[in-house]
């Protein structure tokens, strides 16, 4: 059994079966896990909660480092039940900021509760990206360590270049990442992929032309990124 996991970047109908085919959607082969707007934390905390018995393989594309996820339990569901971008686990529900200027700043449009308004306009007013990728590295390198533990094969990338300096330019990304980030040593930069999907496409100008800022990779962009780094991924689906 295979996990697939990210946010839109996967959850979409172009980049499983660029990967892997029709058979993704099959349910004895595969469980899809990615949903748009998630965060790293919530894309961790979604395959940690389905490591079955049965689970030999993941593929993971990680995300935006200025998403913040928050974690409610179940009974207090009520909080978030009018903004859009929530995703469950096992025992929670996700709230999903999409990012230091995404959804979350939709609140008096879709109302949810003041204090989720508040926490995530605090952990945003500093703008400090050394501590978004501390909160980043810490939930990658801890669910990248786990499969390790657990011997189940997998594959990693960013949907972007976490070094370079986005601040300006994507609210769903970053600004960038010290290298002498200390929990970089923490990461199995072995099962990484050499390219990130975001710049393959903005450089070669495969980035989906019907959004009114190009962001998604077109299909052909997909496809076209796969074919260059699909021989770096040890397993297929079946």
């Amino acid at each position: 059994m295979l996990l697939l996991a990210g946010c839109s970047f996967v959850d979409n109908s172009y980049l499983p079966r660029a990967i892997f085919g029709e058979d993704i959607y099959c349910h004895h082969y595969a469980k899809i896990l990615a949903r748009g707007g998630a965060g790293n934390a919530f894309i961790a905390q979604s395959i940690l909660d389905n490591l079955t018995p049965d689970v030999d393989k993941v593929f993971v594309l990680w995300t935006g480092f200025s998403r913040i996820d928050i974690p409610l339990p179940k009974q207090m569901e009520h909080q978030v039940e009018i903004y859009e971008h929530t995703s469950p686990t096992s025992d929670a529900i996700w709230f999903h900021s999409g990012g230091f200027g995404g959804s979350w700043h939709s609140h008096p449009r879709y109302p949810y509760a003041r204090w989720l308004y508040d926490y995530v306009s605090a952990q945003y007013k500093p703008m400090d990206w050394d501590y978004l990728a501390t909160q980043n590295l810490t939930v990658i390198s801890g669910c990248l360590n786990t499969l390790d533990r657990l011997g189940i094969q997998y594959k990693f990338g960013f949907i972007y270049d976490i070094f370079q300096d986005y601040s300006d330019d994507n609210t769903s990304l970053s600004g960038p990442v010290s290298r002498d980030h200390p929990l970089l040593r923490l990461i199995p930069w072995e099962h990484c992929l050499s390219s990130s999907l975001f710049e393959f496409c903005r450089d070669r100008n495969l980035l989906d032309p019907t959004e009114s800022t190009p962001f998604h990779p077109s299909p052909a962009g997909y496809q076209e990124w796969w074919n260059t780094v699909k021989h770096e991924v040890p397993f297929r689906l079946i």
